[in-house]
């Protein structure tokens, strides 16, 4: 994460970004970010087992519990991002490692996707049911990207990951 930072550095262009990454070793997963890009991990039942804290005034908010993760998507203040690839010194937020099991999830995305679809709606979207049907229902909704429904218009980049063996 430091030489991807060197490198967005050495652009000297003001160059800013989010970094959102998770690694899988053996049946452990862990996750790494940089910004308010987000990683959501769940159970075989649809249970959320983990989120990373997005880089934000509300990120920071929803996870000391002073707004609920489905209302900060309203929140007039969800677009100040306090670190970004890019800054001459960043904070990098890694979890500890996490035993995936058959049939849990892992959603890695950019903004554009968790600024305007909550967690509870991505878990009922993606988390259970057939793989092949939630990614497709994903694409859809990312593509389509309702003007009635959607709250920010922007880039939308994700990996939707399920363990299928034990």
């Amino acid at each position: 994460m430091e030489k991807a930072n060197d490198q967005v550095l050495a652009l000297k262009a003001g160059a800013r970004c989010t970094l959102a990454f998770y690694t899988i070793h053996d049946s452990w997963f862990r996750s790494f970010s940089v910004g308010d890009s987000e990683v959501v991990y769940w159970n075989s039942v649809g249970n959320e087992v983990f989120s990373n804290i997005p880089h934000s005034t509300v990120g920071f908010g929803v996870e000391a519990g002073l707004i609920e993760q489905e209302q900060s998507l309203d929140d007039p203040e969800r677009h100040i991002v306090t670190n970004l690839m890019g800054d001459s010194y960043i904070r990098m937020e890694g979890s500890s490692g996490i035993e995936m099991k058959k049939g849990h999830t892992v959603l890695i995305g950019t903004d554009g996707l968790f600024d305007n679809i909550s967690h509870e709606a991505l878990k009922d979207t993606v988390a259970k049911g057939d793989f092949d049907g939630a990614f497709n229902s994903l694409l859809e909704t990312s593509q389509a990207q309702d003007p009635e429904g959607w709250k920010k218009y922007d880039d939308i980049a994700w990996v939707l990951l399920r363990k299928v063996k034990s």
